[in-house]
Order: C-alpha cells, then sequence, then structure tokens
C-alpha cells in the first residue's frame, strides 16, 4: 500500500488471522528478512486492512432437466461456449462458484 523511509505498509483482506498470523513475531521477522534480501535493506513492516471489495452481481443459475447447471454472471458467455464438465457443476455447486469466460466450443 505504501513505503515510507524505512517502513513499509502490507494491505491485507479484512480476515482477522491474516492479520493475527503475519503479525506473530516469528512471521514478521520471516517478512522482514525477506524484505532485507529482496532491497538489500531494512524495513519495518506493518500490516493494514484493505477495504472491502465491492459486492459483485449475483451469478444466474439455471438447471436443465439432465441436471447440467448452466451459470452465467458477469463476463460469462455461453453463447458457443463449451459444455461444463460434471466435476465443474460440482465445485460450482459446492463452493457456490461463478463460470467465468468459458473457453469456446471446439
Amino acid at each position: 500500500m505504501q513505503v515510507s523511509g524505512h517502513r513499509i505498509r502490507v494491505g491485507l483482506p479484512a480476515f482477522a488471522l491474516h492479520q493475527e498470523v503475519l503479525g506473530l513475531t516469528e512471521n514478521l521477522r520471516f517478512v522482514e528478512q525477506a524484505l532485507v534480501e529482496v532491497f538489500a535493506q531494512p524495513l519495518k513492516v506493518e500490516y493494514a486492512t484493505l477495504p472491502a471489495p465491492a459486492p459483485r452481481p449475483a451469478p444466474t443459475r439455471t438447471v436443465s432437466s439432465s441436471g447440467v447447471v448452466e451459470v452465467a454472471g458477469p463476463g460469462a458467455s455461453a453463447e458457443g461456449a463449451a459444455p461444463v464438465p460434471p466435476i465443474v457443476q460440482d465445485i460450482v455447486k459446492l463452493f457456490d462458484a461463478t463460470i467465468i469466460n468459458r473457453p469456446p466450443s471446439p
């Protein structure tokens, strides 16, 4: 996010676990040592929480009579796209995922 003098500010998602783990003394030392190796000078690390990302529009899901899940959302195009393999359909269902930029049909 920012470098000022010998301090570097690193943005992390708003998950407490990320900041907690990276803020542990031993882990902070590892990160600062890596920065010394990259920049050839000591830098003190400071962690900050990144702003929440803008919400995405909800994807549109349809299920055909054969049980095939078709997912459309921002950037998705079903026209001329290859069929969705069953494993991908399972992943979409399990993780409430969105298929984006499907490859074209061969």
